[in-house]
């Protein structure tokens, strides 16, 4: 299983998350499982920063997560500082 992880260059704090549209196609049309951990943990981080890394990111990620073909599994963390 191991072998099917694909790592996607992005940005969280960004809309439509910084992937590219070949990335983004290929996700829509071929991922089965999603994992979203992405956030910031850091207690000093600005709080505009924090709310764009930690709220809008998993807004986006849901976002490309519905428009899935294939998706059985979305699989989120959450953290506390938002």
């Amino acid at each position: 299983m191991v072998k099917k992880i694909i790592i996607i260059n992005g940005d969280c704090g960004v809309e439509g998350l910084g992937i590219s549209e070949s990335d983004r196609q290929m996700v829509i049309n071929n991922i089965t499982l999603m994992y979203h951990f992405a956030a910031t943990i850091r207690f000093d981080e600005k709080l505009k920063k924090a709310v764009e890394l930690n709220t809008r990111g998993t807004r986006e990620i849901i976002k490309l997560a519905l428009e899935c073909k294939k998706l059985d599994m979305f699989g989120y963390m959450s953290t506390s500082y938002c």
